[in-house]
C-alpha cells in the first residue's frame, strides 16, 4: 500500500520559477518542524507534500497533501481509539467515544497544531497570509493529518503512533482540562439555569463577506440584562466565542 500511495509522490513541475524559489527556501527551514515532532522523515518529499496547501499548486490535481490527510485521519483516529483504550479502561464504549471525537477534532488538533508552531510550515498561495493561516483553523488542523499520513508512509504505524502520542496525546489530562475541549454554550447554560432559572439566548447580529468565506458576528444574551458578542466564520463556533464572553460576566456576579 506505500508503494501505491508514494508513487504520486514527485515534485511539482507545473510550479513557476517565482513559487521554486519559495519552495526551495522554504524547504531549508523544514528541519525544525522535524526536531519538534522528534521525527526525521527519510523521504523528504512526504514532508513536503503534506505541507503544500493545494492554493499554492497551479493545477490543484497535483496536490497530494489532501490524499496524505485522507490516511493520516485514519491513522490518527486508529492511534487515539487505542491509547485511550488503554489508557481509560474504566470508561464504557460511549464514554470512550465521545472522549475520541474531542480528541481527533479539529478544533484540539487546531490547539496542538499552534503548540507546535504548525502554521508556520505550511505554504500557501499568496491570498492566504502566515497571520490569517494561523488563525485558521481547518488548514492548520488538516495539515496535522496529512503529516501523520506521510509518516506512516515514511516508515510504519508505529513510528506514526510514537508522534501522535507525544504532540497530541502529550498532557492530555491537563488539556481535557483546558477549555479547548469545553463546551461553552453548555457551561453558560448551567450556570444561567442555576442563577437565572432561564436559558440564554443567541442572536446573528451580522454577517459579512462573501458566501465562501462567510462571518458572523453572535450576540449571547441572558433576561436583556447582561450580553456578549462574539466572532466567527461559522455560528456555531462565534455562539461558542459568544457564551465564553458572557461565562466570564455572569462568574464574577
Amino acid at each position: 500500500m506505500q508503494q501505491l500511495l508514494s508513487k504520486n509522490m514527485n515534485e511539482n513541475d507545473d510550479l513557476s520559477y517565482k513559487q521554486k524559489l519559495k519552495l526551495d527556501k522554504w524547504k531549508k527551514s523544514l528541519y525544525k518542524l522535524e526536531n519538534t515532532l522528534n521525527y526525521k522523515f527519510k523521504d523528504k518529499k512526504l514532508l513536503i507534500n503534506a505541507l503544500i496547501h493545494k492554493s499554492f499548486i497551479t493545477n490543484s490535481t497535483l496536490a497530494q497533501s489532501e490524499k496524505l490527510e485522507f490516511l493520516g485521519d485514519s491513522v490518527l483516529e486508529l492511534a487515539v481509539t487505542e491509547a485511550i483504550y488503554q489508557t481509560y479502561p474504566q470508561k464504557t464504549e460511549g464514554e470512550l467515544t465521545k472522549l475520541r471525537a474531542k480528541i481527533i477534532s479539529s478544533r484540539f488538533l487546531y490547539e496542538k497544531a499552534i503548540e507546535c508552531n504548525l502554521a508556520k510550515y505550511v505554504i500557501t498561495d499568496g491570498s492566504i497570509t502566515r497571520r490569517s493561516l494561523k488563525k485558521n483553523r481547518s488548514i492548520t488542523a488538516d495539515a496535522m493529518e496529512a503529516l501523520f499520513g506521510a509518516i506512516f508512509l515514511d516508515s510504519s504505524f508505529v513510528e506514526a503512533k510514537y508522534v501522535i502520542k507525544n504532540i497530541v496525546l502529550k498532557d492530555l489530562e491537563e488539556s481535557l482540562k483546558k477549555n479547548i475541549l469545553k463546551n461553552f454554550k453548555s457551561l453558560l447554560q448551567e450556570l444561567s439555569h442555576k442563577k437565572f432559572s432561564t436559558n440564554p439566548e443567541y442572536a446573528v447580529k451580522k454577517t459579512s463577506g462573501p458566501a465562501h468565506r462567510r462571518k458572523f458576528l453572535i450576540e449571547a444574551r441572558i433576561n436583556d440584562k447582561y450580553s456578549a458578542l462574539g466572532k466567527g466564520k461559522s455560528k456555531k463556533r462565534a455562539e461558542q466565542r459568544a457564551a465564553r464572553k458572557l461565562l466570564k460576566i455572569i462568574q464574577k456576579l
